[in-house]
């Protein structure tokens, strides 16, 4: 059963806190190595920030862009038994459509990348007034699963779609 999604995170308030640099000023986030599994991610820029991992509720690495409250959200799966791709996919789905059902899926597909086979989820979702486009990657490395989410409200996604795709590009599993 897949947890908390970028969706459910829309109501809250994008208040970014920094990453403090040791013994240095605070900075906007640089590249980050995980908290619950192997991988890495970078942010995509300067102006990205990175927000606590207390606050992630349930993301083991969430950037947020504080002006239009875009974010790259890194979720991690963990089970008990080798994940199968397909299902994977087909548990995410099942899991946006029941958590979200104003989302609209716009493309659903294999993505080969730098971190190997995954799949790639673009959709849209509009909830009150609000409208918000997301790009999912997930990837599957033995009983963990993967979901990176990119997402910003609807009219400026395609203005930081580049960097949301910079920073989804980012991810790397290590090798093995």
């Amino acid at each position: 059963m897949l947890r908390t999604g970028p969706l459910d995170l829309l109501s809250l308030a994008c208040r970014p806190e920094p990453v403090a640099a040791p013994q240095g000023p605070v900075r906007p986030a640089v590249p980050r190595v995980h908290l619950q599994a192997p991988y890495l991610i970078t942010a995509p820029a300067e102006h990205w920030y990175l927000r606590k991992a207390a606050e992630a509720i349930g993301a083991d690495r969430w950037l947020v862009y504080p002006a239009p409250h875009a974010q790259v959200i890194v979720f991690v799966d963990e089970r008990e038994a080798q994940i199968d791709m397909a299902h994977y996919v087909e548990e995410a789905l099942a899991y946006l459509r029941e958590t979200t059902p104003r989302a609209q899926i716009l493309a659903s597909a294999p993505h080969v990348d730098a971190s190997g086979n995954g799949w790639r989820i673009l959709l849209y979702e509009s909830a009150d007034s609000d409208t918000l486009e997301c790009e999912y990657r997930l990837y599957v490395a033995g009983t963990r699963g993967f979901r990176i989410a990119g997402c910003a409200p609807r009219p400026i996604f395609s203005l930081l779609a580049a960097e949301i795709g910079r920073a989804l590009d980012s991810f790397r599993l290590p090798p093995g």
